[in-house]
């Protein structure tokens, strides 16, 4: 997997702990949507590169948003599904799909939902269905 997809992973948990409610795929969709994406075919334009350069920058803002609201507060620990499906795309060693967008909506597809509605124990179930959360 490249470094840029890990990174990209790594920002992605860094951004569930601003927004624990969000499923994956709707954490996903934001992303792409702050990139400037308007439909959902507009999301698989974006590169990997691309959505860590938003992500990053978007994280700036919501810490400073946040430090001025509350000053000092702490991060909630993330879900442990949360944890176990970003390992899961972690270990993928080799990814067939051009980005982690393209990725992750062929499996929702395959489930017959979208990026926005797949649920995080459907995704993990998918991608090793050995590991998924009971």
């Amino acid at each position: 997997m490249k470094q840029t997809r890990i990174d990209l992973l790594g920002m992605l948990g860094v951004l569930s702990h601003h927004y624990p409610s969000m499923r994956f795929g709707q954490l996903l969709e934001m992303v792409a949507t702050l990139a400037g994406a308007e439909t959902a075919a507009d999301m698989e334009r974006y590169s990997d590169a691309e959505l860590l350069e938003v992500a990053k920058e978007h994280h700036i803002r919501r810490m400073s948003q946040l430090i001025e609201e509350f000053g000092d507060f702490q991060y909630e620990p993330l879900a442990s599904e949360r944890d176990q499906l970003l390992a899961e795309l972690r270990g993928i060693r080799r990814w067939r799909h051009k980005t982690l967008i393209d990725g992750v909506v062929l499996l929702a597809l395959e489930m017959n939902t979208t990026l926005y509605d797949i649920e995080d124990a459907a995704l993990l179930q998918r991608l090793n269905p050995q590991n998924a959360v009971a």
